[in-house]
């Protein structure tokens, strides 16, 4: 299966490690001249994932599309796209062993199909879900992130502790601002910037959060 993936995202990275590790997964670009059956957005900021999509689906009409649907939902993104060989996506690094599947009003089944056989390749089990914003894991995991940045910026605890905190308590392999790190936080305030503008208030990123994605910054690091 021949793989155009796109971004420079942590998430983006991710995927490409994990399809060197697979056979029968290559990685193609736009000069290698062999066309895409596959074509990944894996940026986080949706205007990307869009005009990246929107030049695959002029270039390769037969590729099936994949766009994170992080701050984006599927609908909001194929309306952009605007072919039925769209599925949009959630997921976070590390990858685990699951990816959200968002189908879009006009996904086909042959899409969605196609984007299944794809995701079982990288040993990721896609599970179907409805059409949202950064989905399930991705929503509840930057609102952990930033639930924990609060209870520092309050002095409820130290950085440590609370990523000890949470490992101890959920059996976590790592604390949620390790697990920010690992995401990034300009992509962890871009999440959940997006999620206010459509949920409200609550998802109101923290200044710790904002002012470490400003400066290009994480935790543990100062």
């Amino acid at each position: 299966m021949n793989v155009l993936l796109v971004g420079s995202s942590s998430l983006a990275h991710a995927l490409r490690e994990r399809i060197a590790q697979r056979e029968g997964v290559t990685l193609v670009d736009d000069d290698s001249g062999i066309a895409p059956e596959v074509v990944v957005a894996a940026e986080v900021h949706g205007g990307s994932v869009c005009a990246t999509l929107q030049r695959a689906a002029a270039d390769y009409p037969a590729a099936t599309l994949l766009g994170a649907a992080l701050t984006m939902s599927a609908s909001e993104i194929a309306a952009t796209v605007k072919t039925s060989q769209f599925v949009g996506f959630a997921l976070l690094p590390p990858l685990n062993h699951r990816v959200e599947l968002m189908a879009a009003p006009q996904s086909s089944a042959a899409a969605m199909q196609r984007a299944e056989d794809f995701w079982r390749a990288l040993d990721l089990e896609p599970v179907a879900i409805g059409d949202s914003v950064a989905g399930v894991m991705p929503r509840v995991v930057c609102t952990l992130i930033n639930e924990a940045a609060y209870a520092l910026q309050e002095r409820v605890a130290s950085e440590e502790d609370i990523d000890l905190a949470m490992q101890l308590g959920t059996n976590w392999p790592r604390g949620p601002l390790t697990w920010a790190n690992l995401i990034g936080l300009e992509e962890v305030d871009r999440i959940l910037r997006a999620l206010q503008r459509i949920e409200g208030e609550r998802y109101a990123p923290s200044r710790v959060v904002s002012g470490l994605a400003r400066r290009l910054e994480g935790f543990h690091e100062r």
